[in-house]
């Protein structure tokens, strides 16, 4: 009996040998396991830093290219400057006291996202401004194309003005006129019903009127009338049956000419009677400016200029 009871206690005592070494061995086990899932989430934290810190260095040099290329921006370059400096200030010291432990590393990583989203931010301010500085620069290109194209037609117009005063200056030389003037001038274009227009394409008629002014007693009475429309280039008017006139002034040093007249009248000329021509156009005219002259037998007595777009 008293065997019997020392092999139980031998049997007992290796049994809970047996319990320990399994607990201690199952002890390892999970702080092995453990460790090896730390690792593991430490190594994928790593990562995830590594690639933030790329990005953000990505979009520092981003946003320094943008604020260098866009010197018009609104927004001003102490604030660009401020914000990548500061950004740049936050990551060093990140970088110098990185921490090693999980907990460590998650906190960074909000830090690193949040730097991120605020550099994201000011890119997106940017590319709003340039879209609206490109906006207005097109708008801008606009007006001066407009502009320039509006120069260069009155440029034409000047020139075509400038040629007209010349063939003005001509005639006057040529004639010395006499006082007799034209005055209260007036022309209208017509076009089909009678309506008026200013487009060369639709013109049908040129109807003109104007009044007598300082004619002389030995003026008064019977003359012909021409009406000679010209172009700005001196080239008289198309029509169907034109009337070649030598005008002869009567009055000392004038200079007789030949005019192509598109039409005459008799009139009995007096002080302030008004006269009336109506020209019907029988051969498309040309935009630009024109000048229809009114002669009389002793010469050039007025002219008013018209233009037809």
């Amino acid at each position: 009996m008293k065997n019997f009871k020392s092999l139980n206690s031998t049997v007992l005592v290796f049994i809970g040998l047996i319990g320990i070494s399994t607990f201690f061995a199952c002890g390892d086990q999970a702080t092995a396991d453990q460790n090896t899932a730390l690792n593991k989430e430490v190594n994928t934290l790593k990562e995830v830093r590594t690639d933030l810190l790329q990005e953000i260095e990505g979009l520092k040099t981003e946003l320094e290219s943008k604020a260098a290329s866009n010197d018009s921006l609104t927004m001003a370059g102490e604030e660009m400057l401020a914000v990548i400096n500061s950004k740049e200030a936050e990551l060093k010291k990140m970088k110098k006291d990185f921490s090693k432990t999980a907990d460590g590393m998650a906190n960074e990583i909000t830090q690193l996202r949040q730097i991120k989203t605020q550099l994201n931010h000011f890119i997106d301010k940017m590319e709003q401004q340039v879209t609206i500085l490109n906006k207005a620069n097109q708008s801008l290109q606009k007006q001066v194309s407009d502009a320039t194209e509006l120069n260069k037609k009155l440029s034409f117009e000047i020139s075509e003005l400038k040629s007209l005063n010349l063939v003005t200056d001509k005639e006057l030389k040529k004639f010395s006129a006499t006082s007799t003037r034209t005055s209260n001038f007036r022309i209208d274009i017509k076009k089909d019903g009678n309506k008026p227009t200013g487009s060369s394409r639709r013109a049908k008629e040129i109807d003109l009127s104007f009044a007598v002014k300082n004619l002389p007693e030995n003026r008064k009475g019977t003359h012909q009338v021409y009406l000679s429309i010209v172009n700005a280039k001196g080239d008289p008017m198309v029509v169907n049956y034109p009337q070649t006139v030598v005008i002869d002034p009567s009055i000392e040093g004038g200079l007789a000419t030949v005019i192509t007249a598109q039409q005459s009248k008799t009139v009995d000329l007096a002080n302030d009677v008004r006269i009336q021509f109506k020209q019907p156009i029988e051969s498309r005219l040309n935009p630009g400016f024109y000048q229809a002259n009114i002669y009389t037998d002793f010469g050039l007595i007025g002219s008013a200029q018209f233009q037809l777009r």
